[in-house]
């Protein structure tokens, strides 16, 4: 259930960062329900298209705002300052963290290409385990543990598994298996950036987009959602 989880929020993060910079300036005022049917055209168009192409860099091209990820730095840096912080380790997303030191050393294309790879990852593994889990939630019942633990092993090839318990920085990025380190620098960023990107290649490899594309039970549940 955790992996499914943490998809889903890392989605939802997705949906506030295409809606929010186009709400945002109205969002003392009471939102219509013209408002409310844009938002939902734009998450059905996103969900549409997420499963159309697997990846999500050609929907940023279409559909975010072009500095997101510089609003994203900008945020942190303002949090940190709200709270009297010289430095901390941030969660990027769950099984990865940074020195916050990296807001002021990495690029915007360095963010970017981080963003985009770990969202690919993560809606491979929310995509495939929703396929997997779909008529169990079609009945209103929430997947037993079994059920999640006797697909999660499924669903990663050994040649990720093997390559992503070899790194320093991604060994818990799978499962948490102990102790692990935050990307520390921007050589760090850069070899995360790379064998995050060889992860997700072997992950669409072979039959991997077919297990991600939605089934006819999986689209029935993202309707309910």
């Amino acid at each position: 259930m955790k992996t499914l989880l943490r998809t889903a929020i890392f989605l939802i993060a997705v949906f506030f960062i295409v809606l929010l910079p186009t709400y945002g300036q109205a969002k003392a005022d009471q939102i219509t329900p013209e408002e409310i049917k844009a938002a939902n055209d734009i998450a059905d168009r996103f969900v549409e298209r997420l499963d159309e192409t697997g990846d999500i860099e050609p929907l940023i091209k279409e559909m975010f705002v072009s500095d997101f990820m510089q609003r994203y730095v900008k945020e942190q840096k303002a949090e940190m300052l709200r709270d009297k912080e010289t430095s901390r380790k941030i969660l990027f997303v769950p099984g990865l963290e940074y020195d916050s030191e990296l807001l002021n050393t990495a690029t915007d294309e360095d963010w970017k290409q981080l963003y985009i790879l770990t969202f690919n990852f993560y809606y491979y593994d929310f995509a495939v385990m929703q396929n997997r889990t779909a008529k169990t939630l079609l009945l209103g019942k929430e997947p037993s543990y079994e059920e999640m633990e006797k697909v999660f092993p499924e669903m990663f090839p050994p040649s990720v598994v093997k390559l992503f318990d070899s790194h320093p920085i991604l060994r818990n990025y799978i499962r948490k298996k102990g102790s692990s380190n935050p990307i520390k620098s921007v050589d760090d960023l850069k070899n995360v950036n790379k064998t995050l990107a060889e992860g997700v290649r072997l992950l669409y490899a072979g039959d991997g987009k077919s297990k991600m594309k939605m089934t006819s039970d999986s689209k029935k549940v993202s309707i309910l959602l």
